[in-house]
């Protein structure tokens, strides 16, 4: 075998590398466990949050930063914060109602009613989400509606 010259001007023998124990992983050979997540991400059994391993704790620390946001008055910055929670965990009732108190607030009225509603898909029992959609149909002149919802 022909000796190789390493990166330091080393000769070293062919094949080997000198003070490794453990073979080198082929990066393009998926690791199965992280390949079972991505099929479980595509199928939609897990969230982009699950498959990055983020927690829920980490995702509502971001969402205070994004409430702050929010109450602070800068709707662009809560909705790039809530944007991006709803992308990671699109089964967030909060995270929805959210967007839809921004909707709201920005005067996009039907955009907050679907909010509000798909948050109350995902959570029937969300108060703010009923309270505030219930607001909506009121003020469009659904009155039956909206006072069903804050009835509710």
């Amino acid at each position: 075998m022909a000796a190789m010259v390493d990166p330091f001007g080393r000769k070293r023998p062919a094949g080997k590398v000198s003070g490794t124990k453990k073979k080198i992983a082929n990066p393009a050979k998926p690791k199965k466990k992280r390949d079972q997540r991505l099929h479980a991400f595509l199928e939609g059994r897990i969230t982009l949050a699950d498959l990055e391993g983020l927690t829920k704790k980490q995702l509502y620390e971001w969402a205070e930063l994004g409430h702050a946001e929010l109450v602070a008055g800068r709707f662009e910055q809560a909705r790039a914060v809530f944007d991006g929670l709803h992308a990671l965990d699109p089964y967030d009732a909060y995270f929805i109602s959210a967007l839809g108190s921004i909707a709201h607030q920005a005067g996009e009225l039907d955009e907050a009613e679907a909010r509000y509603s798909r948050a109350l898909e995902i959570n029937p029992y969300a108060p703010f989400a009923l309270a505030h959609r219930g607001e909506i149909r009121i003020m469009t002149g659904r009155l039956d509606l909206g006072v069903k919802d804050l009835i509710r």
